[in-house]
């Protein structure tokens, strides 16, 4: 489960490699299917995959299914342009002009999105704690500097929460390893915004949000970001 734009398709490609099972998902994106998710257009509730993805906790079917839950946490700012760039370009690669950051779906939107990230973290800690879900979080970011260790920690969660663990583990713990280490010297370097996005209003309502979500996240025993990071200046 994450917030949209948190990573999400680059995710199931790490847990698709690690643990050598299809992700499945709760929407049918026909773009995901034809770029090789064939996990993507099963019906969740078949067993057919293991992980399904999922952006809002309001599916109880799915929910009342679900052994264990995985969130993904991503710096809101970052998360929300992310999504916002996918929505305006129709999608997951799609280039899209900085304009889209001033007209009025952006402005109008943007502060409901900052504000809906902050309640969506609240509500995946309770639903795990109401239903005795075991709960495993991790950052984007965190995955970013080092998807082999923490794809092993899923590994690791699944192996505690389902009692679920792959053959050939060390083989697939190296072999993503490998994969990282090549795909690091085809990174491209990003172009940074002409202008700030975000109002400062908008940043307002972020770092808010931010501080609560780090200490509700803390209560619950999971410190998977650096507040310091995830805030923005206005």
């Amino acid at each position: 489960m994450s917030y949209p734009g948190s990573g999400n398709t680059w995710t199931r490609i790490l847990l698709e490699d690690i643990t050598g099972i299809y992700t499945g998902s709760i929407y049918r994106d026909g773009s995901l299917t034809r770029g090789g998710f064939k996990g993507e257009g099963t019906n969740p509730m078949k067993g057919q995959t293991m992980i399904v993805k999922s952006h809002f906790p309001s599916n109880q079917k799915v929910m009342h299914a679900a052994k264990a839950i995985i969130f993904v946490v991503r710096n809101p700012f970052d998360a929300i342009i992310a999504e916002y760039k996918r929505r305006r370009g129709h999608g997951h690669t799609s280039v899209v002009s900085e304009k889209v950051f001033k007209d009025k779906m952006w402005l109008g939107n943007a502060p409901r999105w900052l504000d809906g990230w902050g309640r969506l973290a609240k509500n995946v800690t309770s639903i795990a704690s109401a239903n005795s879900l075991p709960l495993h979080i991790y950052s984007f970011e965190r995955l970013k500097e080092n998807p082999t260790y923490e794809m092993e920690k899923v590994l690791n969660f699944l192996e505690d929460a389902i009692d679920w663990k792959p053959d050939n583990r060390y083989k697939r713990i190296k072999c993503l390893g490998e994969l990282q280490k090549a795909a690091t010297s085809f990174k491209r370097e990003k172009t940074p915004p002409s202008f700030e996005y975000y109002t400062p209003e908008m940043i307002e309502i972020g770092n808010k949000a931010i501080h609560e979500v780090h200490k509700n996240l803390l209560e619950a025993g999971f410190d998977v970001f650096d507040v310091e990071e995830y805030l923005r200046s206005s």
